[in-house]
């Protein structure tokens, strides 16, 4: 291992030598210029009429590639043709596998087995295919053993009507069933000429009706409708200027609209010609009230950052630090209240979360608590309404809280309300 490390570090310098001795652009290769007559060689390489080169050499160099390729490929032919079809010649029934025994990827021959072998008929074909004879008249087997002659089923083929009638132009006969035939062929002409009959003569002429009295009838129908209409379509055959005029349509006069739906149509017509223009108010207003929407939301977290007791530390000690003007009595400062909002209690957090569960079983819920305990349900609600000092204050003057500035014990605090917070 040292021995190989050794002799690619030493080949490696060797290079590194040549190439600090040797520079690429100090030796440059020649320039190969191409003339014309290499041009015109070039061109006159190969013949391709005679389809041979003109050289005889490459000729024949060719001719012995080609020549050996063709080999190559019927070799390879005859293989694949081994792997997949017969192993032995159906002529002579020679085998083809000689000299190839014990090769790789070539088939090894199948002595047959006649001890194992199914007699009977073993040809898709339903007759002997040397003699051309049925089964039943050439076959191996014994008489009552052979196969039975296939069915011959007749066949039917279709025929041209005009070459091959029924009918004797002669004598004016049909070959078979002619009475039958005859009076079918009566009732089809009667049937045929009533069809062409009223299709020209549906009209009398002299009784200005016509000849089918159902027909007449609802012909007279459909003109006592027509009648009744005759007239109010005139307009239509107007141009669409003065049907769709405002003259056409409304009396001014004795104020009378004459044409309803066509001027319900020119009325429609006229807010989709506006319709584009209104969807661009629409999304601006569907906007606007997003960003309304998101401007209050972002206000609420800003103010949801700030704790609620920060503001109210002011309004428990009960005057300005600054001033000390007091924020009750006579003279006093005000107070703002602030914009935050106090922490939920317990009770609020557990309602709002049961609503919004499920709002019904809420005020199930709701009822049979009132009505179990009211008493703890209305000391709850007082503590939520009532301020901080009022809930952390008893009705002592002086309360005893704990300071982490001070030893441990109690320390009273003023009758101002400020206390320290630990």
């Amino acid at each position: 291992m040292e021995q190989t490390a050794t002799e690619e570090w030493k080949q490696m310098m060797q290079d590194y030598s040549y190439k600090k001795a040797n520079l690429p652009w100090t030796n440059p290769p020649p320039v190969v210029r191409v003339r014309h007559s290499d041009i015109r060689e070039l061109e006159s390489r190969y013949n391709p009429i005679l389809q041979v080169y003109t050289s005889p050499e490459v000729e024949q160099k060719v001719q012995e590639i080609e020549q050996d390729r063709f080999i190559d490929t019927l070799a390879k032919n005859k293989d694949r043709a081994l792997r997949y079809e017969q192993t032995f010649d159906v002529v002579n029934l020679e085998s083809k596998l000689k000299g190839l025994e014990g090769l790789p990827g070539y088939p090894e021959e199948k002595v047959p087995d006649y001890k194992r072998r199914r007699l009977g008929n073993n040809t898709k074909a339903d007759y002997n295919i040397i003699s051309c004879l049925d089964f039943a008249d050439h076959h191996f087997l014994p008489p009552e053993q052979r196969p039975p002659r296939p069915e011959v089923k007749p066949q039917t083929y279709k025929i041209c009507a005009v070459e091959y009638r029924d009918f004797d132009i002669i004598t004016n006969r049909y070959l078979q069933h002619h009475d039958e035939k005859s009076t079918i062929d009566k009732e089809a002409y009667k049937q045929q000429a009533a069809e062409l009959f009223w299709k020209t003569h549906s009209f009398d002429p002299v009784t200005v009706s016509y000849v089918d009295p159902d027909k007449e009838e609802e012909f007279q129908k459909i003109r006592e409708e027509r009648e009744k209409v005759h007239g109010k379509d005139q307009i239509e055959k107007l141009p669409n200027g003065v049907k769709y005029s405002e003259g056409a349509l409304y009396q001014p006069i004795n104020m009378r609209v004459v044409d309803e739906k066509r001027l319900q149509e020119i009325d429609m017509k006229k807010k989709m010609a506006k319709q584009r223009y209104n969807a661009r108010y629409d999304y601006e207003k569907e906007v606007k009230e997003k960003d309304v929407v998101l401007d209050d939301k972002v206000n609420e977290q800003t103010l949801n950052r700030i704790r609620h007791e920060r503001f109210m530390e002011t309004r428990y000690r009960g005057y300005n630090i600054i001033n000390n003007a007091a924020f009750q009595g006579k003279d006093s400062e005000k107070l703002y209240d602030p914009l935050t909002k106090p922490a939920a209690s317990l009770w609020q957090r557990a309602m709002s979360q049961a609503q919004s569960e499920n709002g019904q079983k809420t005020e199930n819920l709701l009822s049979s608590f009132n009505k179990t305990s009211p008493e703890f349900r209305q000391t709850s609600e007082k503590q939520v309404s009532r301020p901080i000092s009022q809930v952390s204050r008893p009705n002592s003057d002086k309360v005893s809280v704990s300071s982490r500035m001070s030893t441990p014990g109690a320390r009273p605090i003023r009758s101002s309300g400020f206390r320290i917070v630990s």
